[in-house]
């Protein structure tokens, strides 16, 4: 008796519950500018269009408010996925739109960095969108509603071409130390579609580097694509300088294929580093009179001891280093970058003053 009444309540649910039904979500999705340079940061404006539709719809005084929620993507998630493309999203990554009703039109903005040396051509970039719907199902006449994730994916045709006039700028050799007159090397290289003509570099830097007025320029003449030269600026670099690098700006003025005045700007970074790169510290010792000591020299000396800690500041391993105190001298080879060693020497010594080199 029991399993008849189990068996009748079961056939009667199936009766009274339908099957659950909702829309068709699509979206309908296009850039409004995608063509993209080599080394260029810029902004992929992304259009996205909610194009649901909904078939079979009982539509009465108990569901026609339920269309506009049955349409609308819910909580919506846009994926620029970079993985595969020529360029890397510097932007949030997916950007949130939040709800998005059928037939209304959204906006997202993906910032983008362009791979220099990505190769020209048309990419098909995937957009991914994750998001909610509300489905429903009728219940002795009443409409239920649940909420189902969904996912879908576009793709965007991305095409990436060198511009017409454009270069590459790398240093590639520098000898900047704080406190001195130093020199650095550039390597210019056109990028471009076309021939830069008469070509005119300029360097332009802020402390604590200063060009050189007679050789803060260099001309170049013409320069072909895929071209490479290589300019030298001498500069000085003002005492306290840290170890680091600092930005310069390199003004390339050219004239194009058709006589049209025209310049570039670009930054690089300049490395520098502290001359004084070890340090003395803890000058402890003692030494007595200065007195004749036999020597094969008969240089008058003094006998005694100096201690001190020597100290590598630099950023490098220092390959070799001398030091010592007078005219007695250690090596120190393969110093340790940001390390120390203790000194110890014993005399007779010709000078007073511990020294290195």
């Amino acid at each position: 008796m029991r399993r008849g009444v189990f068996a009748l309540t079961i056939l009667t649910l199936a009766l009274a519950l339908q099957t659950s039904s909702g829309a068709n979500i699509s979206f309908h999705v296009s850039v409004q500018d995608g063509t993209v340079h080599p080394g260029e940061e810029t902004v992929l404006a992304v259009i996205l269009e909610n194009e649901a539709t909904l078939s079979n719809f009982p539509i009465n005084e108990n569901t026609s408010a339920l269309l506009p929620l049955l349409t609308t993507a819910r909580n919506l998630r846009v994926e620029l996925d970079d993985s595969r493309a020529p360029f890397t999203v510097e932007s949030p990554n997916p950007a949130i739109i939040g709800d998005l009703p059928s037939g209304i039109v959204s906006k997202v903005s993906f910032r983008i960095k362009v791979d220099e040396n990505a190769e020209s051509g048309t990419y098909s970039v995937p957009l991914r969108m994750s998001y909610s719907k509300i489905a429903y199902y009728l219940f002795n006449g009443n409409p239920v509603i649940n909420y189902e994730d969904e996912s879908s994916v576009e793709y965007l045709k991305i095409t990436l071409k060198r511009k017409d006039y454009d270069v590459k700028l790398i240093p590639v050799r520098s000898t900047l130390n704080a406190g001195e007159k130093g020199t650095v090397q550039v390597r210019v290289e056109n990028t471009g579609e076309k021939t830069l003509k008469n070509c005119v570099v300029v360097i332009n830097t802020t402390p604590p580097l200063r060009p050189d007025p007679v050789a803060l320029t260099s001309f170049l003449g013409d320069l072909n694509p895929g071209e490479k030269r290589n300019v030298t600026f001498r500069l000085y670099v003002m005492s306290g300088a840290l170890n680091q690098t600092y930005p310069a700006t390199i003004i390339l003025r050219f004239e194009t294929e058709t006589g049209l005045p025209m310049s570039i700007v670009k930054t690089v970074g300049l490395r520098v580093s502290d001359s004084k790169a070890f340090r003395l510290r803890d000058v402890r010792g003692f030494l007595t009179s200065y007195r004749q000591v036999s020597s094969s020299t008969g240089v008058q000396s003094v006998r005694g001891y100096v201690s001190a800690f020597i100290e590598n500041l630099g950023d490098d391993v220092a390959a070799y280093a001398k030091y010592g105190c007078g005219d007695t001298f250690s090596e120190w080879r393969g110093a340790p970058k940001k390390n120390e060693i203790p000194l110890t020497q014993k005399g007779p010594f010709s000078g007073m003053t511990p020294r290195l080199s």
